[in-house]
């Protein structure tokens, strides 16, 4: 059988998901809860959400995002993505553009300017900044003096075609501007009665304030595993393996991975599957490039 070719997510992202969407599927079939609704708070680049879409394996996806540039990309690619493209093949990738689109990042931009202009804004800060951080510097710096100039992974043809091939995927999907904890206190009623299970990405707890506008306090952790372990609906979270993630999280099922990110650099980070599901399965034999699971002696888990 050929394999289902899947789209990729427009959006660099530090950490990016794109290669745990085949363990996403492995995990849903395991706990029989393919063809259900996938709730993506914390989205980011949304690679699990489209993937799985993609593959056919979610019947629809909720994307749930907190800076709202990445909500305002998000929700242009859903309701205006001709539009959308065509400012993309428009913008100017110069540092000019770039500074004058540092008025974006204000706190009151959303009450200021339209969700295209924002979404075109997330966008361009997300090719162009180093490690696609909204609020960080432009790859080459402002001089430009590197050999990597600003619009250096701005392939703007390249990225329209993956915008015109994911738009149609979230048709029946629906885009959120909102806080993780805030909109599944909200929905869960609806959640629980629907069916749908909850993938949480949050801002990691030893280098999420260096990477997000809107990283997460040691309260902001708390209060999302305080209410994840006390929920009714099936959920699977990845976090950064610390000590104090491990203690938020006593009870619930967990896997340590290895997770490979990208094969040029060969950069691994250690990490951690979280979830109150029966099966966590382990990586299949098309997975191992990718994962390598250790078992520290103080950790249970339960295998396929």
């Amino acid at each position: 059988m050929t394999p289902v070719r899947t789209p990729l997510s427009p959006l660099r992202y530090p950490g990016g998901k794109q290669a745990l969407a085949e363990y996403a599927e492995a995990f849903l079939r395991a706990n029989r809860l393919q063809g259900r609704e996938w709730i993506e708070p914390c989205a980011g680049g949304a690679s699990m959400a489209i993937t799985l879409l993609g593959k056919k394996v979610v019947s629809r996806a909720t994307i749930v995002e907190r800076d709202p540039l990445i909500y305002a990309f998000w929700k242009c690619v859903k309701d205006e993505p001709a539009i959308l493209c065509q400012m993309i093949h428009e913008v100017e990738v110069t540092i000019a553009t770039w500074r004058t689109f540092q008025k974006y990042l204000h706190l009151d931009a959303m009450e200021k300017y339209s969700i295209l202009e924002l979404g075109l804004a997330g966008f361009f800060f997300n090719r162009t900044n180093y490690s696609g951080i909204v609020a960080a510097k432009p790859i080459g710096g402002m001089s430009q003096g590197s050999e990597y100039t600003i619009d250096c992974r701005f392939t703007k043809e390249a990225l329209v075609d993956r915008i015109v091939e994911i738009s149609p995927l979230l048709e029946k999907s629906k885009v959120v501007f909102g806080d993780v904890v805030t909109y599944l206190s909200r929905t869960q009623k609806r959640i629980i009665e629907q069916g749908a299970v909850v993938y949480v990405d949050p801002p990691y707890y030893l280098q999420g304030k260096k990477l997000y506008r809107h990283h997460f306090k040691d309260k902001d952790h708390k209060r999302l595993a305080r209410f994840l372990n006390s929920a009714a609906f099936p959920w699977l979270v990845s976090y950064d393996n610390c000590p104090f993630v491990l203690d938020l999280f006593k009870g619930q099922k967990v896997r340590p991975i290895w997770l490979q990110y990208t094969v040029r650099e060969a950069r691994r980070a250690d990490e951690l599957l979280i979830t109150n599901q029966h099966r966590l399965p382990a990586p299949g034999p098309a997975m191992q490039e990718t994962f390598m699971v250790e078992e520290p002696p103080q950790l249970e888990w339960e295998t396929a």
